[in-house]
Parts: structure tokens; sequence; C-alpha cells
């Protein structure tokens, strides 16, 4: 689990936007990885039923990202949009 900078992270143009990803393999000594944004899986009721409650934000099983938010992870931890 992870907070990322993933958008304006610079500070310059706007107010930093950050998600809380949880990165894992799928199975056992998995060779495949995928990301979930659990920045919110609550809404007012409860646990989210309308949407997804944790996102799928990226996974290596396929060849584009299957993400609603495509974010790069630099050197230093941060992110970009």
């Amino acid at each position: 689990m992870k907070s990322l900078c993933v958008a304006n992270c610079d500070g310059a143009s706007g107010t930093p936007t950050w998600k809380t990803v949880l990165a894992m393999a799928y199975g056992f000594g998995g060779t495949e990885a995928f990301v979930l944004d659990i920045t919110s899986p609550f809404d007012g009721a409860g646990v989210k039923t309308s949407s997804a409650p944790a996102p799928l934000m990226w996974s290596t099983q396929y060849e584009t990202p299957s993400t609603t938010s495509d974010f790069q992870v630099t050197a230093d931890g941060s992110g970009g949009s």
C-alpha cells in the first residue's frame, strides 16, 4: 500500500491529487501484478455498491493500461499525470 501523487505533483499548477494504491501479485509467487485504487472505497452508506469500491488502475495482464487515470511513478515515489 502506498500514497502516490497522480496530478499537479509539483504544486505549481494546482493542488496535488493523491491516491492510495495497493499493489499485489496474482496468487502466491505470481509473475503477474496489479494495482487497485483504494483511496475511497466507502460512501455514505458503507462500502460502495454503485461503482467498484477499489477500481483496477493497472495490470500486467493487459498490454495497454486498464486505467481510469494513467500515472507514472518517478524514482522519488511521486507520480505525475
